[in-house]
C-alpha cells in the first residue's frame, strides 16, 4: 500500500533518545518535534528527511553528506519512532546515510523515491470488505426468484485506492441445485451481466465498462452436463463442457459457496475513489425447466447498516422515510453516495431488465417501499491482476 501524505508536514527536532538513553548517535529511534506539530505529519508509515538548521540536503556522488532518510512507523503526539537509514526504508541503497541526529535539525515528510514509485507501481490485489466471520455473513437474492427473461439490476459501491490494476474481479456467490428423481428432462441458459460504474456528479452513475457470461444446462433426472465459463482472465471467456450423473459429483462441483471471476477483457487501472458495480442474473425463456436447474441463493457479503439503505430505518435528522422520492434532495450529496439497491424498472429504454445500462439516476435504485428497500449487504469483492 502508498504511503499517506500531507502538505507541508514539516517541523524541527527538539529532542532525540537512542536505545540506551544517551544522544542518539547514528542508532536513535525516538525523535520528539516542536510541540504540537506531530499532527502536521501524515498517519504512519512514512518516509521522512532530516537535515541540519540553515542548510539543504546535499549528495556526494550518489550518497546523501548532510541528510538522512528515516522510516517513522509511530506517532504520539510529538514524539515520531523512526527505523534509520540502514533499516527498511524502501529506498534505493546508498542514497541516505546514518548521521548524528541533533536538537534543531529540521524533518520533512517530503517527496522521495518511494513516494515516485508507489506512484508508477500498481496495485494488482484488493479487498475493500474482509468478512469478520460467519455470523457477521449475509445472503443477497438478486431479484425476483423465478430470474425468467428479465431481472432488477442489482447495483452497490466499492472504494478502492489509487492505482488499483485488475483484470477481474471476484463476488462470492451461494448455489444450490435442484435435481428429481423422475425422467424430467430439459435445458436452460443463465445469464450474468454486470458493469463498472463511476458517479456522475452527484446524481448519476456512469458506466465504465461491462462484460457478461452465461452457463448452458441440460438437465435429464439427475444428471446434468454444464457448458460454463473457464477462467481466462485478460481477453475473452473460454468454456468447458462437462457431465455429473450423481447428487454427490453436483454436491462437490456446484453447490455451495463459488467464486465468480467477473473479467472485463483486459487489464483496467482505476484512480482511488468511490465505483459501483451492477450485477444483473437472468435465465432463458426456451425450454425453461423450472422444477429442476440451478438456483442462486444470493451473493455473499456483510449485512449492511439500514443508514445504508433505500428508505432504510435510520434517516439523516429532518427527514422520514417517506422524504425519499425523485424530487428529494435526499437522493445526492453524502446519502446518495451510499446507496445499495435495486434498478427495478424494466420497462426502461437502455435496460429492459436483461441489459447494463449505459447511466443510472439515483432515483431509479428503488423508492419508498419498493425492491430497492430489499437491499440488505455489501457484497465482498475482490479485485486481482492475474
Amino acid at each position: 500500500m502508498a504511503d499517506a501524505h500531507k502538505n507541508f508536514a514539516y517541523s524541527s527536532v527538539t529532542g532525540t533518545t537512542s536505545p540506551n538513553g544517551s544522544d542518539p548517535g547514528t542508532s536513535g529511534t525516538s525523535i520528539t518535534v516542536q510541540y504540537g506539530q506531530g499532527i502536521l505529519f501524515p498517519s504512519p508509515p512514512f518516509n521522512a528527511t532530516i537535515w541540519p538548521t540553515g542548510a539543504q540536503p546535499t549528495l556526494t556522488g550518489s550518497t546523501a553528506t548532510t541528510a538522512e532518510i528515516v522510516r517513522v512507523t509511530n506517532i504520539q503526539d510529538d514524539t515520531l519512532t523512526v527505523i534509520r537509514a540502514d533499516g527498511a526504508t524502501g529506498e534505493p541503497n546508498n542514497t541516505s546515510v546514518n548521521r548524528t541526529i541533533v536538537v534543531g535539525d529540521q524533518i520533512a515528510a517530503g517527496i522521495t523515491d518511494k513516494t515516485i514509485d508507489d506512484v508508477n507501481d500498481p496495485i494488482s490485489y484488493w479487498e475493500p470488505l474482509a468478512i469478520a466471520g460467519v455470523a457477521q455473513t449475509g445472503f443477497q437474492t438478486l431479484g425476483a426468484t423465478s430470474l425468467i427473461g428479465t431481472n432488477s439490476l442489482f447495483v452497490f459501491p466499492v472504494t478502492v485506492p489509487p492505482n488499483l490494476q485488475f483484470n477481474q474481479i471476484l463476488i462470492g456467490n451461494s448455489y444450490s441445485y435442484i435435481t428429481l428423481t423422475s425422467n424430467t428432462s430439459g435445458s436452460n441458459t443463465y445469464y450474468s451481466y454486470y458493469g463498472l460504474y463511476t458517479m456522475n456528479g452527484d446524481t448519476a452513475l456512469s458506466l465504465m465498462s461491462s462484460s457478461s457470461f452465461s452457463i448452458g444446462e441440460s438437465v435429464s433426472s439427475r444428471s446434468i452436463t454444464w457448458n460454463f465459463p473457464q477462467t481466462t482472465a485478460t481477453s475473452a471467456w473460454g468454456y468447458q463442457t462437462s457431465s455429473f450423473s450423481s447428487t454427490n459429483n453436483i454436491s462437490s462441483y456446484i453447490s455451495g459457496s463459488r467464486i465468480i471471476g467477473m473479467q472485463f477483457g483486459g487489464n483496467f487501472t482505476l484512480t482511488g475513489g468511490q465505483y459501483y458495480l451492477g450485477l444483473l442474473r437472468l435465465r432463458s425463456t426456451a425450454n425453461t425447466v423450472s422444477t429442476n436447474g440451478l438456483s442462486l441463493a444470493g451473493l455473499v457479503g456483510q449485512p449492511i447498516h439500514p443508514v445504508n439503505m433505500v428508505s432504510g430505518s435510520l434517516m439523516p435528522i429532518g427527514s422520514a422515510s417517506t422524504a425519499w422520492s425523485a424530487n428529494n434532495a435526499n437522493q445526492t450529496a453524502w446519502w446518495g453516495r451510499h446507496i445499495v439497491g435495486f434498478l427495478t424498472n424494466t420497462a426502461r429504454a437502455g435496460f429492459g431488465g436483461n441489459a447494463i445500462p449505459s447511466a443510472i439516476t439515483l432515483s431509479e435504485l428503488g423508492t419508498t417501499g419498493g425492491a430497492g428497500s430489499t437491499a440488505t449487504i455489501l457484497p465482498a469483492v475482490t479485485f486481482v491482476s492475474t
